[in-house]
């Protein structure tokens, strides 16, 4: 009787406790994010930059936000990034605006060749514009803007002796994953081929181009370094990329979890922009080591280069005054935003750890 009457008693105490204490306490819901990229897991992005940042938020939210990572177009192939997140299928994308920068007009001039100096240069820039640039800001209305980061600087690798002048590109079988890339190919006397990043290997592998209009970074990564011994550096352009949010996703966010996000936003842009050029530099390195012809474009032939792809400024100009806006006022103004953040770059932050650095394994 005894045990019976204080096994009630436990009942009774412990059903207040449990009905006092909020329920937040007792078993708070993780928030799972589907986070996509086109970039594969041996990507430098994927582990320096994504999955830092993902931790990161997962940190500061004290573990209510989980990410769930699609590496590699597992969950959305990079041309459908952006409408995947759109549609919901992603929660979250990582790249993939290049595919669409011809939606995205203001965005588009982080494109332009010859306009930016490095990846962690466009970075600075993109944060700038957005902040600066309302129109920029209705580009990514349909979504929730994250962050901005471009390609590594593309250069052209070949299976044949580097590119040296306009002369050496006649005839070569290019290929390139961004439509702008393929503009400014034909700007400069060729038609390229345009293909997403994973198909490029059998391409080269089954010879159906001669060489790639590329990001240095990734070249590794994807491989390509395993058929492409023949380099040019010449900086031509970058590539786009945004990190977005479904809108539905974020408005579901507590307020707090929202700040965290929003808090990163220039900070995670910049540590893409940072882990890129660091590793472009090492890649680079090691392709020399290793023997591979590398040649730098001279500032005599660049001169050239250039004055062949400036009637891009012009129609881009041209392209904004279409739509209403002062063309060449925006155009003059990213210009400026440019040349300050050349410089004043953003300042690494103390979570970044050691972006890009070069791994022995």
């Amino acid at each position: 009787m005894k045990i019976m009457k204080a096994f009630l008693i436990f009942s009774v105490l412990l059903a207040l406790v449990f009905f006092t204490v909020p329920a937040s306490t007792l078993a708070e819901k993780v928030i799972e994010i589907k986070a996509a990229t086109f970039h594969p897991v041996a990507h430098y992005l994927t582990e320096d930059a994504f999955r830092r940042y993902g931790e990161e938020v997962e940190k500061r939210t004290k573990g209510k936000v989980k990410f769930k990572w699609f590496f590699a177009g597992s969950l959305a192939k990079g041309p459908q990034l952006v409408s995947a997140v759109e549609s919901g299928l992603a929660d979250m994308a990582f790249g993939g605006t290049w595919a669409i920068i011809h939606k995205m007009p203001i965005t588009s001039w982080l494109e332009l060749p010859f306009v930016v100096d490095s990846s962690r240069h466009a970075a600075d820039i993109a944060w700038d514009m957005y902040l600066q640039i309302p129109e920029m800001q209705k580009e990514y209305k349909k979504v929730k803007f994250l962050g901005f980061f471009n390609t590594s600087i593309c250069h052209i690798s070949t299976l044949s002796e580097p590119v040296k002048n306009l002369e050496d590109l006649k005839g070569k079988r290019i290929a390139t994953p961004s439509p702008t890339g393929v503009k400014t190919m034909k700007h400069l006397g060729i038609s390229p081929q345009r293909m997403i990043p994973p198909d490029l290997y059998m391409a080269i592998h089954r010879n159906m181009i001669d060489g790639v209009l590329f990001p240095m970074a990734p070249l590794r990564s994807y491989k390509l370094t395993d058929l492409l011994a023949n380099h040019t550096v010449c900086s031509v352009y970058s590539g786009a990329n945004a990190i977005i949010m479904n809108k539905n996703t974020w408005k579901k966010l507590p307020p707090d979890v929202q700040k965290v996000f929003n808090d990163l936003r220039q900070s995670v842009g910049s540590l893409c922009g940072e882990t890129l050029t660091t590793e472009s530099a090492w890649v680079l390195e090691g392709l020399k080591a290793r023997g591979d012809k590398v040649y730098v474009l001279t500032d005599e032939e660049k001169a050239r280069w250039k004055v062949k792809v400036k009637p891009m400024y012009k129609e881009w100009i041209a392209k904004m005054n279409k739509r209403g806006m002062n063309g060449q006022e925006i155009f003059n103004k990213i210009m400026k935003i440019a040349e300050e953040r050349r410089a004043n770059p953003y300042k690494a932050d103390s979570w970044w750890g050691e972006p890009g650095k070069k791994r022995t394994k």
